[in-house]
Protein backbone atom coordinates (compact mmCIF):
# COMPACT_ATOMS: atom_id res chain seq x y z
CA UNK A 1 0.00 0.00 0.00
CA UNK A 2 3.00 2.34 0.46
CA UNK A 3 3.54 2.92 -3.29
CA UNK A 4 -0.15 3.87 -3.59
CA UNK A 5 0.17 6.38 -0.74
CA UNK A 6 3.02 8.05 -2.58
CA UNK A 7 0.92 8.65 -5.69
CA UNK A 8 -0.47 12.08 -6.46
CA UNK A 9 -4.17 12.76 -5.95
CA UNK A 10 -4.73 12.55 -9.71
CA UNK A 11 -2.94 9.21 -9.88
CA UNK A 12 -4.83 7.85 -6.86
CA UNK A 13 -8.19 8.76 -8.38
CA UNK A 14 -7.28 7.17 -11.71
CA UNK A 15 -5.92 4.10 -9.89
CA UNK A 16 -9.11 3.70 -7.85
CA UNK A 17 -11.37 4.10 -10.89
CA UNK A 18 -9.35 1.61 -12.94
CA UNK A 19 -9.16 -0.89 -10.08
CA UNK A 20 -12.92 -0.84 -9.55
CA UNK A 21 -13.54 -1.07 -13.29
CA UNK A 22 -11.13 -3.96 -13.86
CA UNK A 23 -12.31 -5.96 -10.84
CA UNK A 24 -16.00 -5.44 -11.66
CA UNK A 25 -15.69 -6.29 -15.35
CA UNK A 26 -13.46 -9.29 -14.58
CA UNK A 27 -15.95 -10.70 -12.06
CA UNK A 28 -18.91 -10.14 -14.36
CA UNK A 29 -17.05 -11.67 -17.32
CA UNK A 30 -15.94 -14.67 -15.28
CA UNK A 31 -19.46 -15.33 -14.02
CA UNK A 32 -20.81 -14.87 -17.56
CA UNK A 33 -18.28 -17.33 -19.01
CA UNK A 34 -19.01 -19.93 -16.31
CA UNK A 35 -22.75 -19.48 -16.82
CA UNK A 36 -22.38 -19.78 -20.61
CA UNK A 37 -20.27 -22.92 -20.21
CA UNK A 38 -22.88 -24.55 -17.99
CA UNK A 39 -25.72 -23.57 -20.34
CA UNK A 40 -23.85 -24.89 -23.38
CA UNK A 41 -23.11 -28.19 -21.65
CA UNK A 42 -26.72 -28.48 -20.48
CA UNK A 43 -28.10 -27.70 -23.95
CA UNK A 44 -25.84 -30.24 -25.66
CA UNK A 45 -26.65 -32.87 -23.03
CA UNK A 46 -30.41 -32.27 -23.31
CA UNK A 47 -30.31 -32.37 -27.12
CA UNK A 48 -28.27 -35.56 -27.16
CA UNK A 49 -30.57 -37.15 -24.60
CA UNK A 50 -33.49 -36.55 -26.98
CA UNK A 51 -31.45 -38.08 -29.82
CA UNK A 52 -30.62 -41.04 -27.60
CA UNK A 53 -34.30 -41.61 -26.83
CA UNK A 54 -35.20 -41.61 -30.53
CA UNK A 55 -32.34 -43.94 -31.47
CA UNK A 56 -33.23 -46.26 -28.58
CA UNK A 57 -36.84 -46.51 -29.78
CA UNK A 58 -35.66 -47.43 -33.29
CA UNK A 59 -33.40 -50.14 -31.87
CA UNK A 60 -36.10 -52.04 -29.98
CA UNK A 61 -37.04 -54.39 -32.82
CA UNK A 62 -33.41 -55.00 -33.80
CA UNK A 63 -32.69 -56.31 -30.30
CA UNK A 64 -35.91 -58.28 -30.08
CA UNK A 65 -35.09 -60.11 -33.35
CA UNK A 66 -31.32 -60.16 -32.84
CA UNK A 67 -30.78 -58.04 -35.93
CA UNK A 68 -27.28 -56.63 -35.40
CA UNK A 69 -27.04 -55.42 -38.99
CA UNK A 70 -30.24 -53.42 -38.59
CA UNK A 71 -28.95 -51.95 -35.32
CA UNK A 72 -25.77 -50.81 -37.07
CA UNK A 73 -27.85 -49.17 -39.79
CA UNK A 74 -29.78 -47.28 -37.13
CA UNK A 75 -26.55 -46.11 -35.50
CA UNK A 76 -25.25 -44.86 -38.86
CA UNK A 77 -27.92 -42.14 -38.72
CA UNK A 78 -25.72 -40.55 -36.02
CA UNK A 79 -23.41 -39.31 -38.79
CA UNK A 80 -25.87 -36.44 -39.24
CA UNK A 81 -25.62 -35.50 -35.55
CA UNK A 82 -22.54 -33.46 -34.53
CA UNK A 83 -20.29 -33.99 -31.50
CA UNK A 84 -20.84 -37.76 -31.14
CA UNK A 85 -17.58 -39.72 -30.83
CA UNK A 86 -18.87 -43.24 -30.24
CA UNK A 87 -22.15 -45.05 -29.91
CA UNK A 88 -22.68 -48.60 -28.74
CA UNK A 89 -25.69 -50.78 -28.17
CA UNK A 90 -25.31 -53.35 -25.40
CA UNK A 91 -27.65 -56.32 -25.11
CA UNK A 92 -29.14 -57.73 -21.92
CA UNK A 93 -25.88 -59.49 -21.14
CA UNK A 94 -23.92 -56.21 -21.41
CA UNK A 95 -22.25 -57.41 -24.61
CA UNK A 96 -21.70 -55.07 -27.55
CA UNK A 97 -24.52 -55.66 -30.05
CA UNK A 98 -23.77 -52.81 -32.46
CA UNK A 99 -21.40 -49.86 -32.56
CA UNK A 100 -20.73 -46.58 -34.34
CA UNK A 101 -17.49 -44.61 -34.68
CA UNK A 102 -17.27 -41.02 -35.83
CA UNK A 103 -14.97 -40.41 -38.79
CA UNK A 104 -13.22 -37.70 -36.77
CA UNK A 105 -12.27 -40.10 -33.97
CA UNK A 106 -9.61 -42.75 -33.56
CA UNK A 107 -11.07 -46.03 -32.38
CA UNK A 108 -10.42 -46.92 -28.77
CA UNK A 109 -12.09 -49.94 -27.25
CA UNK A 110 -13.65 -49.12 -23.89
CA UNK A 111 -16.85 -49.80 -22.03
CA UNK A 112 -19.43 -47.04 -22.19
CA UNK A 113 -21.80 -48.67 -19.71
CA UNK A 114 -22.02 -46.56 -16.56
CA UNK A 115 -24.06 -46.70 -13.38
CA UNK A 116 -25.59 -43.27 -13.92
CA UNK A 117 -27.57 -42.15 -16.96
CA UNK A 118 -25.16 -39.24 -17.55
CA UNK A 119 -21.48 -38.97 -16.73
CA UNK A 120 -19.29 -35.95 -17.48
CA UNK A 121 -15.55 -36.36 -17.97
CA UNK A 122 -12.76 -34.04 -19.12
CA UNK A 123 -13.39 -34.02 -22.86
CA UNK A 124 -16.66 -35.89 -23.27
CA UNK A 125 -20.06 -36.74 -21.85
CA UNK A 126 -21.42 -40.29 -21.67
CA UNK A 127 -25.16 -40.87 -21.93
CA UNK A 128 -26.78 -44.25 -21.24
CA UNK A 129 -30.32 -44.68 -22.54
CA UNK A 130 -32.17 -47.91 -21.64
CA UNK A 131 -33.86 -49.61 -24.60
CA UNK A 132 -37.27 -50.49 -23.19
CA UNK A 133 -40.44 -52.05 -24.53
CA UNK A 134 -43.43 -52.55 -22.24
CA UNK A 135 -41.24 -51.98 -19.19
CA UNK A 136 -38.80 -54.71 -20.26
CA UNK A 137 -35.21 -53.68 -20.94
CA UNK A 138 -33.70 -55.30 -24.02
CA UNK A 139 -30.45 -53.40 -23.93
CA UNK A 140 -28.75 -50.06 -23.48
CA UNK A 141 -27.75 -47.36 -25.95
CA UNK A 142 -24.55 -45.59 -24.96
CA UNK A 143 -23.35 -42.34 -26.51
CA UNK A 144 -20.01 -40.62 -26.00
CA UNK A 145 -20.37 -36.93 -26.82
CA UNK A 146 -17.41 -34.63 -27.42
CA UNK A 147 -17.22 -31.40 -25.42
CA UNK A 148 -14.72 -29.82 -27.82
CA UNK A 149 -17.46 -27.61 -29.29
CA UNK A 150 -18.25 -26.35 -25.77
CA UNK A 151 -14.57 -25.58 -25.12
CA UNK A 152 -14.22 -23.78 -28.46
CA UNK A 153 -17.25 -21.60 -27.78
CA UNK A 154 -16.05 -20.95 -24.24
CA UNK A 155 -12.63 -19.95 -25.58
CA UNK A 156 -14.34 -17.54 -28.00
CA UNK A 157 -16.27 -16.06 -25.05
CA UNK A 158 -12.99 -15.60 -23.14
CA UNK A 159 -11.34 -13.86 -26.12
CA UNK A 160 -14.36 -11.57 -26.50
CA UNK A 161 -14.33 -10.83 -22.77
CA UNK A 162 -10.62 -9.93 -22.85
CA UNK A 163 -11.12 -7.65 -25.87
CA UNK A 164 -14.09 -5.98 -24.17
CA UNK A 165 -12.06 -5.57 -20.97
CA UNK A 166 -9.23 -3.86 -22.87
CA UNK A 167 -11.71 -1.52 -24.58
CA UNK A 168 -13.39 -0.70 -21.25
CA UNK A 169 -10.00 -0.04 -19.60
CA UNK A 170 -9.04 2.38 -22.39
CA UNK A 171 -12.37 4.19 -22.06
CA UNK A 172 -12.02 4.21 -18.26
CA UNK A 173 -8.51 5.72 -18.50
CA UNK A 174 -9.77 8.48 -20.82
CA UNK A 175 -12.78 9.27 -18.62
CA UNK A 176 -10.82 8.99 -15.36
CA UNK A 177 -8.12 11.33 -16.68
CA UNK A 178 -10.78 13.82 -17.71
CA UNK A 179 -13.07 13.71 -14.69
CA UNK A 180 -10.44 13.39 -11.95
CA UNK A 181 -10.03 17.16 -12.24
CA UNK A 182 -13.43 17.54 -10.59
CA UNK A 183 -11.88 16.23 -7.35
CA UNK A 184 -8.20 17.08 -7.70
CA UNK A 185 -8.38 20.62 -9.12
CA UNK A 186 -10.03 22.29 -6.07
CA UNK A 187 -7.47 20.63 -3.78
CA UNK A 188 -4.55 21.65 -5.99
CA UNK A 189 -5.97 25.19 -6.20
CA UNK A 190 -6.07 25.32 -2.40
CA UNK A 191 -2.47 24.07 -2.23
CA UNK A 192 -1.35 26.78 -4.67
CA UNK A 193 -3.28 29.43 -2.74
CA UNK A 194 -1.71 28.29 0.55
CA UNK A 195 1.74 28.54 -1.05
CA UNK A 196 0.88 32.06 -2.25
CA UNK A 197 -0.12 33.07 1.30
CA UNK A 198 3.08 31.55 2.68
CA UNK A 199 5.23 33.50 0.27
CA UNK A 200 3.44 36.86 0.58
CA UNK A 201 2.29 36.67 4.24
CA UNK A 202 -0.81 38.52 3.03
CA UNK A 203 -3.58 37.23 5.27
CA UNK A 204 -6.17 39.58 3.78
CA UNK A 205 -6.53 37.24 0.81
CA UNK A 206 -9.39 34.73 0.65
CA UNK A 207 -9.88 31.75 -1.61
CA UNK A 208 -13.18 31.66 -3.47
CA UNK A 209 -15.34 28.63 -2.74
CA UNK A 210 -16.52 26.94 -5.95
CA UNK A 211 -18.22 23.83 -4.54
CA UNK A 212 -20.61 22.97 -1.71
CA UNK A 213 -19.16 19.57 -0.93
CA UNK A 214 -16.40 18.57 1.51
CA UNK A 215 -13.89 20.62 -0.51
CA UNK A 216 -16.11 23.67 -0.06
CA UNK A 217 -16.10 23.04 3.71
CA UNK A 218 -12.31 22.83 3.58
CA UNK A 219 -12.24 26.22 1.79
CA UNK A 220 -14.45 27.71 4.50
CA UNK A 221 -12.20 26.35 7.26
CA UNK A 222 -9.10 27.69 5.49
CA UNK A 223 -10.65 31.12 5.04
CA UNK A 224 -11.67 31.03 8.70
CA UNK A 225 -8.10 30.23 9.69
CA UNK A 226 -6.86 33.21 7.63
CA UNK A 227 -9.40 35.46 9.35
CA UNK A 228 -8.16 34.30 12.76
CA UNK A 229 -4.53 34.93 11.80
CA UNK A 230 -5.45 38.35 10.45
CA UNK A 231 -7.26 39.26 13.68
CA UNK A 232 -4.26 38.17 15.76
CA UNK A 233 -1.99 40.29 13.60
CA UNK A 234 -4.22 43.36 14.08
CA UNK A 235 -4.30 42.84 17.84
CA UNK A 236 -0.53 42.39 17.91
CA UNK A 237 0.03 45.56 15.88
CA UNK A 238 -2.06 47.58 18.33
Amino acid sequence: MTPIKNLTIKQKIIFIILSITIISISLISTLGILSSYQHLKKDITNNQQLNAELIAENCITTLMFNDAEGANRVLQTLTKIPNINFAKIYDQDSLVFASYLSKNENYEEHNLLIKNIIKTENDHIIINEPILYKSKQYGTLCLEISTIAIKEKTFNYIVSAVINLIIVIIIAIILATKFQNIVSKPILDLAQFAEKISESSNYHLRIEKTTKDETGILYDRFNGMLSSIEEHQLERDK
